[in-house]
């Protein structure tokens, strides 16, 4: 552990954010969209003062390349050694009083830019200096005449460089863990729990993230969110090691063994202390993961630069993952509430995107949603659903499907909802967009979660008469019929006609389509033909056939054990109403579905 007695470790004032705040208020005033503004658009012309006279600047002819960009620009590099040379670096310099170390990776991030003026060492002594530095460092930038960019280079050669600075980062967070530059050693007196490393490489990341130059900023801005990426899996691991910890005391309090008491209360004497350690390094990283929030990502995630609005968005929706208990709140989720009206198509499907993700997330958990997002999806289902009509990006329109999906299967969805989701899928059919096959399958695989619900349910209406009857006609054998089969086929026509029907009088008007009239047998037999696919449909055409051509009517239940005759005799009724195919317009659905097969079941419906 470095003493922490050389430098100050006082950053310049800003706004902190204790444990206190960051936890969930579980208020629905943590919606509201007070002090959010949407970002103006990327075309926008911005208000310009008198321009200053510029002379081109011209990389010296000494320059001399920055050790770690030179390390990082190549493919074989150890990244994890590299971070660990640049921590011991930095534990040597503080010692010693020097800046050498953060110099070198201020310099690093300057040179991701493709910024050719680099900072001196004299230059990163002070930290209230740090915005002025920039602003020079940008003059400079600016009346550079080739501005390289190695960060997003599509150069072929660079295409691993910025994966390289990232892991760079990460490493150094997780580096600096284990030999405990995360951490003060000892008490100073400062109110910020932040060590002397920490301080330095947050204070000057942070002043290039509000910088005028888009690259200082894009930059720099993803260093910190990858930078609060690993510090959030160190919490977490923090937060596993104190559970385990305090088990084991209460089990050392709890043990009644009179033997050995002396060595007993040492024990407990050394896990306290241990939890005692991790409590406050755990404090101090939740005084990061505030700072960096509440410094960087509440500036930039509505920055002009879309690029970096996306980088914000990414980085949250895996902190939410990574960390729970701490991001999976109504005050972060909020965020993506406000962003999925962002005018860059980008922006707003990559809010889709995590919200999606999120949703499995919780789903495949089979977990209790917390109260937070519990909160954002009342406030915000509505407009999911409503945004599918008005979005003219098919990705979007993609990914809002899998919205819906994970929603019917968290039972937020009403028959309303349902019906405006189910009634797009004929639009789609409609539709000749080069996504409109793959936006036709996510709906389909929400229709087929309809689908299945419902045939689910009636299933277990009838749980009771199946234990007690059977029938020749159903079955598992190949020429049987398979009863739950049947109901969801039932339940998939039921689907799509009512579906149509709202399509054809109320939301058709809503969207461009080129045909002048809905034809119902081609658009419901173009959506079977992608349903056809999905597990819960897929299978032979002989089953829709046998089906079809089945007489539900003379089909007979027998007993297996002594029942009510009576009640037997109902229930059996209402399940053969269940299952018959009523003729006209049912009938004729099932038929369309077989359309994409005539030609293999021709030759046997001229047989009936």
């Amino acid at each position: 552990m470095v003493s922490a007695t050389r430098r100050s470790s006082r950053r310049p004032e800003k706004r902190s954010v204790d444990a206190a705040e960051i936890s969930d208020s579980g208020n629905e005033s943590d919606f509201i969209d007070e002090g959010y503004e949407s970002p103006p658009e990327e075309n926008q012309k911005r208000a310009r003062g008198h321009k200053r006279a510029r002379t081109s600047f011209e990389p010296d002819p000494d320059f001399v390349e920055n050790n770690l960009y030179n390390a990082l620009s190549n493919s074989e590099c150890a990244v994890s050694d590299l971070a660990l040379e640049w921590v011991e670096q930095w534990m040597s310099d503080f010692e010693s009083n020097k800046s050498e170390a953060i110099t070198e990776l201020f310099n690093l991030v300057l040179r991701c830019c493709g910024c050719y003026h680099l900072a001196q060492e004299h230059d990163m002594i002070n930290y209230d200096s740090a915005d002025a530095t920039v602003a020079d460092i940008a003059v400079f930038f600016e009346r550079q005449r080739y501005h390289e960019y190695p960060f997003i280079s599509k150069n072929k050669d660079l295409k691993f460089f910025r994966q390289n600075v990232i892991e760079f980062f990460e490493n150094i967070i997780t580096v600096s863990h284990e030999k405990g530059c995360l951490y003060k050693e000892q008490d100073t007196g400062d109110s910020s729990l932040a060590s002397p490393m920490m301080n330095d490489i947050l204070s000057w990341l942070a002043a290039l993230s509000s910088s005028t130059i888009r690259p200082f900023r894009f930059v720099s801005t993803v260093v910190h969110m990858a930078i609060q990426t690993q510090i959030c899996e160190q919490a977490v691991s923090l937060s596993i090691s104190l559970e385990k910890q305090s088990r084991q005391l209460n089990n050392a309090k709890n043990n009644k063994t009179k033997r050995n008491q002396r060595a007993q209360d040492r024990k407990i004497e050394i896990i306290s202390e241990t939890i005692q350690s991790f409590k406050l390094q755990h404090d101090t990283l939740i005084e990061y993961l505030g700072d960096v929030f509440s410094n960087v990502f509440v500036h930039r995630y509505r920055d002009i630069d879309s690029a970096i609005r996306v980088e914000c968005l990414r980085a949250l929706g895996n902190w939410m993952i990574i960390n729970e208990s701490m991001f999976f709140q109504a005050k972060y989720l909020r965020y993506f509430g406000w962003l999925i009206s962002d005018p860059n198509d980008s922006v707003r499907e990559e809010a889709i995107k995590i919200i999606h993700k999120l949703y499995k997330h919780i789903s495949a958990r089979n977990e209790t949603m917390g109260i937070g997002f519990r909160q954002f999806t009342e406030r915000f289902k509505k407009q999911f659903i409503l945004m599918v009509w008005g979005e003219q990006q098919m990705s979007i329109r993609i990914h809002l499907f899998g919205i819906y999906t994970e929603l019917f299967k968290l039972g937020f969805l009403e028959t309303s909802d349902i019906s405006d989701i189910g009634s797009f899928g004929f639009f789609l059919a409609e539709s000749t967009h080069a996504l409109s096959n793959k936006a036709k399958r996510e709906w389909c695989k929400f229709a087929e979660a309809v689908c299945l619900e419902q045939s689910t349910s009636e299933m277990e209406k009838f749980e009771s008469f199946l234990s007690t009857h059977f029938s020749h006609k159903f079955g598992e054998d190949e020429d049987q019929l398979n009863l739950s089969t049947c109901l969801r086929y039932k339940a998939l026509i039921s689907f799509l006609q009512t579906s149509f029907q709202d399509y054809a009088d109320s939301k058709r008007s809503l969207v461009s389509v080129t045909s002048t009239k809905p034809f119902p047998d081609d658009l419901i037999s173009d959506l079977f033909s992608v349903m056809y696919s999905l597990p819960s449909f897929q299978g032979s055409w002989e089953v829709l056939v046998q089906y079809l051509l089945c007489d539900i009517s003379s089909v007979s239940f027998g007993t297996i054990d002594n029942a009510n005759d009576d009640y037997d005799r109902v229930t059996e009724q209402t399940l053969k109403e269940r299952l018959e195919i009523a003729r006209g317009a049912e009938k004729n659905a099932f038929l369309i579905m077989l359309y994409p097969f005539s030609h293999y079941i021709c030759s046997i419906l001229k047989g009936f």
